[in-house]
């Protein structure tokens, strides 16, 4: 049978650009109308094949990646909207606020433990001296872990 490029392009729903381009080098065969004929089989196997190496998809193979890419998109909203998925910004500035804390409490300790230190030197009980510092770290360590995060505002 023979087609034009028109007619390859409606057949394949490629452009009639990207048709002649593929078919480079087939010599037509005849006259369709007042276009040139090509042999139906030979053009389309030029046309898929060129697809095929290029690792393109075709209409159909198209169509079902664009069906998982919509329902990909609609999966992340339905998880956004559950709060079971969290933008990435937001997550990062909480983790920014938790080790910004957590320094801060740290930072903390020896301007604690030096009036303890004094104190105990006068009187040296180094087990004593350990579990005041013991004492403090633990404290601190609780402080961070009831830290709440506070969501940023105009959201749930």
């Amino acid at each position: 049978m023979l087609v034009s490029y028109n007619q390859l392009s409606e057949m394949t729903g490629k452009t009639y650009r990207t048709i002649k381009r593929r078919m480079n080098g087939l010599e037509p065969v005849g006259v369709v109308g007042r276009a040139n004929g090509f042999d139906s089989a030979a053009a389309l196997e030029l046309i898929y094949q060129h697809s095929e190496k290029t690792g393109e998809l075709g209409l159909t193979e198209e169509r079902a990646r664009l069906a998982k890419e919509q329902a990909d998109r609609y999966e992340i909203k339905n998880a956004v909207a559950r709060e079971k998925l969290l933008p990435a910004d937001e997550v990062m500035a909480a983790w920014v606020r938790l080790i910004t804390a957590a320094k801060i409490q740290m930072m903390a300790i020896p301007s604690e433990v030096a009036p303890i230190l004094l104190e105990i030197l006068e009187r040296p009980d180094a087990v004593e001296i350990v579990e005041r510092i013991d004492t403090i770290i633990k404290r601190v360590l609780f402080d961070l872990s009831n830290l709440k995060l506070n969501k940023k505002k105009g959201k749930k």
